[in-house]
């Protein structure tokens, strides 16, 4: 009898334990999707705003980006490693408040030097806040899954994909909103993350069970796989952030007169509408190197139309569904493949390393638009570099093959 009423009361613990858990889970989830709006609505619409009123030039706002894209995906790096000396809540701490503090004097500062210096500190801090979430969401999704008595799958980096294109989608509509309101909704946005953070700390530690990964007997090795993979995510990254500032260019309505970037939320629509659909997909739920070609080849056709039909608003329109479609794709496969490894103590470093490969594609690519003032050239070398993925994938699939 007593030991009945003790299981009783363990399967109530675990049950409060587990529904804890979510809602911590959940929490951070929303935090991470209000931080990623608070960035976003900030550097995605004030360099536009700032073109509109002679502040900077179209190719300028490449130099901006290139500043902010190369810190923002260099540190990820940094701040991977000093998690294991300092606790990623205050890691968090001091880079929000790097990251706020860059914010709001974008707000209100026009300068060139002073902006392209606030760029690489919104860069760092939210470099590491975004690090910081990633890192807790999921050990917080580990801890359901334990709890639950599953294994942990990868359907938390579509949601974290997700979540952050619906910042994207929502972004550029604060170029809409009235001077002395812009700054007051910006506050607000730090407010509410800052009370999902106090929340999140309230709930309890994240990761109270041990996550316990083997050493790899490998660890002196080169990683040839993962080369090939990092080779491919460059080239995706490159292609994706053509949004920012070249695409933008080619459209003196919105970026002359609202300082409103269309493209970007019309592309982060069609990537929220493509998590509905494509899940219920079943040849796409396995991470294999054919449907990561796939996502490649569907952006080098979306580049190749808007090569094509730049002059036509529809044609970029159906370019940026294809290339939407084949980076939601190609991302989730390749960051899928790279976790496959069985050198299981570099993952933290992989994902480290992938997000440097956005500082070499997404910030070059912003910096080639600056140096040359070219969309056409532009276009073309982003088209190069996805068919140097393809290569590399093709090397990738045979090397696979023959060892199979």
């Amino acid at each position: 009898m007593l030991y009945l009423f003790e299981k009783k009361n363990s399967l109530l613990d675990n049950r409060a334990q587990y529904q804890q858990a979510k809602y911590r889970l959940m929490n951070i989830l929303f935090m991470h999707f209000f931080e990623r709006l608070l960035f976003l609505s900030v550097v995605i619409v004030a360099p536009l705003k700032w073109v509109a009123l002679g502040y900077l030039t179209g190719p300028e706002t490449g130099l901006f980006f290139f500043f902010l894209f190369f810190i923002y995906r260099c540190t990820p790096l940094f701040f991977s490693y000093i998690a294991r000396y300092i606790s990623r809540e205050n890691i968090f701490i001091v880079g929000g408040i790097i990251e706020c503090t860059a914010i709001f004097f974008l707000l209100y500062q026009h300068e060139r030097m002073i902006i392209f210096s606030l760029a690489l500190l919104a860069g760092a801090g939210g470099g590491a806040t975004t690090t910081m979430l990633v890192s807790m969401i999921e050990s917080a999704n580990l801890d359901v899954s334990a709890l639950k008595k599953k294994t942990a799958d990868h359907d938390i980096f579509n949601i974290h994909l997700m979540l952050i294109n619906a910042s994207a989608f929502l972004s550029p509509f604060f170029a809409f909103l009235p001077e002395g309101i812009y700054p007051a909704t910006i506050a607000c946005l730090v407010i509410i993350v800052l009370l999902l953070f106090f929340n999140m700390m309230k709930l309890g530690k994240i990761s109270n069970y041990p996550h316990v990964f083997h050493s790899s007997q490998f660890r002196g090795h080169f990683d040839e796989k993962f080369f090939l993979i990092w080779l491919a995510t460059i080239s995706v990254w490159a292609a994706a952030s053509i949004v920012y500032a070249i695409l933008p260019s080619l459209d003196s309505s919105f970026l002359g007169q609202e300082g409103m970037n269309i493209w970007l939320s019309f592309d982060a629509l069609v990537v929220i509408v493509l998590f509905f659909i494509l899940k219920y997909v079943y040849f796409l739920r396995n991470n294999s190197v054919i449907n990561a070609a796939i996502g490649l080849g569907a952006i080098l056709a979306g580049l190749m139309l808007i090569l094509i039909g730049q002059q036509s608003f529809s044609i970029i329109l159906l370019a940026l569904t294809i290339m939407a479609f084949g980076g939601y794709i190609a991302f989730g496969q390749l960051y899928g493949l790279a976790m496959q490894t069985p050198y299981l103590h570099r993952k933290t470093f992989y994902l480290g390393l992938l997000s440097f490969s956005g500082a070499m594609g997404e910030a070059g690519m912003q910096g080639l638009f600056w140096l040359t003032k070219s969309v056409n050239f532009c276009l073309a070398i982003a088209g190069c570099l996805i068919l140097a993925g393809l290569l590399a994938l093709g090397y990738l699939r045979k090397t696979d093959h023959n060892r199979h």
